[in-house]
């Protein structure tokens, strides 16, 4: 049972993220903090010249704030997925909160199998932060092309 207590606070947390998500992409879509975005946030950027694992991060959640899934998708992959990971675990918790699936043996037995698929679907999120680096990157060393400029997103 004290399994399902931690969860519960998890849960009730959740839903407080939920909201704070909202108010920020309202608060993004106000237009309030466009005069600050841009490549100039990028420490690492700055310093050395070329992108880091999070380079695209910030004008990514303005562009899903304001509604462009694609364009947030080519700027960085992570929050487009973190959200979709977020939105997967609030529903499955969701359900099994309102259709009372609270048996303490099967819902471990199956929390536990979910949430050994949730580690590798984190996990696969690293790959793909990776990998979208690793793109940005060599186009940036082998052709000398930044990647936003490129794909006209600057």
């Amino acid at each position: 049972m004290h399994y399902y207590r931690r969860e519960t606070v998890i849960y009730i947390l959740g839903w407080l993220a939920l909201g704070l998500g909202i108010a920020g992409a309202l608060l993004l879509r106000s237009g309030v903090f466009d005069n600050i975005h841009g490549e100039s946030l990028c420490a690492f950027r700055r310093a050395t010249g070329y992108y880091c694992p999070g380079c695209g991060l910030t004008r990514s959640c303005f562009a899903l704030a304001r509604g462009r899934v694609l364009k947030s998708i080519l700027y960085h992959p992570i929050p487009v997925y973190a959200l979709f990971l977020y939105l997967i675990w609030m529903v499955r918790t969701s359900v099994c909160r309102i259709t009372k699936k609270q048996d303490p043996a099967s819902y471990a037995v199956l929390t536990a199998r979910f949430y050994k698929r949730f580690e590798i679907a984190v996990f696969a999120g690293i790959g793909i932060l990776l990998i979208q680096w690793l793109i940005k990157l060599l186009m940036q060393l082998v052709y000398g092309l930044d990647w936003f400029k490129w794909l006209n997103l600057a």
